[in-house]
C-alpha cells in the first residue's frame, strides 16, 4: 500500500488591493490582484479558497435629522474566490440607499477557507459565523484606518432665503436654507467666518444676522461634504432687504435640439 502525501507552502497570508465605490447610488468594495489563489490537489479536490470578510460600521455623521426610516448603521459581507479560472477580482456590493450618510470604520479580513479541515493543516484554525473553518486569518483594514465616506446623493445648498420685508438697523434679519448631502457646513459673512451651532465654528439654518448698518453684506453658505466635495450657495443682504447673488446661480440649461428638417422624399437633410 502506497499513499501519496503534498506538501504546499505558502509564502504569506491573503492579500489584495482594496478599493471603495462609496459616493454614489450603490456602495462597492472591489478586491484585485488577490493572493493566493484557490488551490486544488486534484480537480474535484479543493484544498482551499480565498475569503475576504467586509464589515462596517457608522463613525460619525453631521446630520442631526434623522435621515430616513429603516437605514442601517452597519454592513457585513462575505466574498469568496473559488475558481482560479475567473478573474482576479472580487467585489462587496450593496445599495447605499439602504445605509445612513456619513464616515464608516471598514473592516477588511483576508484568510482562507476549505472543505476538508481534516485534511488540510494550516496556522490560526478559526470559524466563520457559519461555523465553517477559516485559517491564517490577517487584517487588511481595520478602525485604525481613515473612515471610508458613504453618501447615496449629489450635495447642493437650495432655496436660500431672507426675510420677505426690510429689515431696520439694529435688528437681525433670518435666513434659511435646505442642505442635500452630508458633511461640515460654513457660513461667511463678508467673508468672515460665523457659526451658530454649539461648536460656534459650523452653521446651520435658520441663521439670524444682525443689520449693523446701511451698507450691503453678502452671506455666503459652504458645505464641504463627505466625498470631498464643496458646494455653496449666497446673496447679498441689507437694511433694504435681500437678493440672490447670481455668482452661484445654477447655469441655464442646454437650448433644445433644433428640429429636424425633411425633404420631398422624406429624408432628414
Amino acid at each position: 500500500m502506497s499513499l501519496q502525501v503534498c506538501f504546499y507552502k505558502l509564502a504569506s497570508r491573503p492579500t489584495a488591493n482594496v478599493t471603495f465605490h462609496s459616493c454614489n447610488d450603490s456602495f462597492a468594495v472591489d478586491l484585485s490582484n488577490i493572493t493566493p489563489k484557490p488551490t486544488f490537489a486534484t480537480p474535484s479536490l479543493q484544498l482551499f479558497s480565498t475569503v475576504f470578510h467586509v464589515w462596517g460600521k457608522l463613525n460619525r455623521t453631521f446630520d442631526r435629522d434623522p435621515q430616513g426610516d429603516n437605514l442601517l448603521d452597519y454592513f457585513d459581507q462575505y466574498v469568496k474566490w473559488e475558481d482560479p479560472t475567473k478573474p482576479n477580482f472580487l467585489q462587496v456590493y450593496m445599495d447605499s440607499p439602504g445605509l445612513i450618510n456619513g464616515y464608516y470604520n471598514v473592516w477588511i479580513e483576508g484568510s482562507l477557507a476549505t472543505s476538508y479541515p481534516d485534511l488540510v493543516s494550516l496556522f490560526g484554525l478559526d470559524q466563520y459565523d457559519d461555523g465553517s473553518a477559516k485559517y491564517m486569518g490577517v487584517s487588511l483594514r481595520n478602525n485604525t484606518n481613515k473612515p471610508v465616506p458613504i453618501q447615496t446623493s449629489k450635495s447642493q445648498i437650495t432655496d436660500l432665503a431672507g426675510p420677505d420685508t426690510p429689515v431696520p438697523v439694529g435688528t437681525a434679519a433670518t435666513f434659511t436654507w435646505e442642505t442635500q448631502g452630508y458633511g461640515e457646513q460654513f457660513c461667511y459673512v463678508d467673508g468672515q467666518k460665523v457659526g451658530n451651532s454649539a461648536d460656534r465654528i459650523h452653521c446651520e439654518s435658520p441663521l439670524n444676522l444682525k443689520v449693523a448698518d446701511n451698507a450691503n453684506h453678502t452671506l455666503e453658505v459652504v458645505l464641504a461634504d463627505v466625498c470631498g466635495e464643496v458646494v455653496a450657495n449666497g446673496v447679498f443682504f441689507g437694511a433694504w432687504g435681500w437678493r440672490q447673488n447670481m455668482k452661484f446661480a445654477p447655469p441655464p440649461p442646454p437650448p433644445p435640439a433644433p428640429e429636424p428638417v425633411y425633404n420631398d422624399t422624406g429624408m432628414p437633410m
